[in-house]
């Protein structure tokens, strides 16, 4: 799973003001982007349940399209900290044995003839997508340009990138707790097994 939980999940920032994308304009495609099935419902007319799907369309394509990393420290260094989330235990897992990190799902797009596509935050500000193709701000609140690149799909399930020479050595410096996705409460657990039992799960606000 990755996360964008029952809307909770959704960053709360909003992601305008990102620099307009490098390409020509028969090459972009006006997108309008959703933090939450408020805003949705608000922008476009549909109803609550709706932009419900919409959400859980762009989360099950997350599940599939998302970055994986071995290492937490890994993922955050190029999403930024507090950015990534730890799958929860699915069939590839169970039989690797390898738990991974993917990024948070702060936002979905659609745009006329598209199904619902995730976002996650840039580093350079704004949002991009599953292949790394940013969205160019349209001069609107909600409202991007998303390039050819934007628009692809995934064409296969990301492989694991395995953990950085700098993670394994601590180099990033260590976290103890990590957003798990096995709930969609905001329940945070330890990464830690030795500290699992005594310090348990602890709530994170949004």
């Amino acid at each position: 799973m990755v996360a964008l939980g029952g809307g909770a999940m959704l960053s709360a920032c909003g992601g305008g003001g990102a620099p307009s994308a490098n390409a020509k304009d028969s090459d972009k495609t006006e997108v309008q982007v959703f933090e939450n099935a408020f805003v949705c419902a608000k922008v476009t007319g549909k109803s609550r349940e709706e932009c419900d799907e919409m959400r859980d369309e762009a989360i099950a394509r997350a599940e599939q399209e998302a970055p994986r990393f071995e290492a937490l420290q890994d993922c955050e260094s190029e999403y930024g900290a507090g950015q990534c989330v730890e799958n929860g235990v699915g069939e590839e897992q169970a039989q690797s044995g390898r738990r991974h990190y993917s990024p948070f799902v702060v936002a979905w797009f659609s745009s006329k003839g598209n199904s619902s596509a995730p976002l996650f935050k840039s580093k350079a500000g704004g949002y991009q997508t599953a292949n790394g193709a940013r969205l160019g701000y349209a001069g609107a609140p909600g409202k991007y340009f998303a390039s050819n690149r934007a628009m692809e799909r995934v064409k296969s399930v990301p492989k694991v990138k395995a953990a950085s020479k700098l993670a394994k050595a601590g180099g990033f410096g260590t976290r103890n707790g990590s957003w798990s996705l096995a709930s969609r409460d905001g329940a945070s657990t330890t990464s830690n097994s030795s500290t699992s039992g005594k310090n348990g799960s602890r709530s994170k606000g949004g």
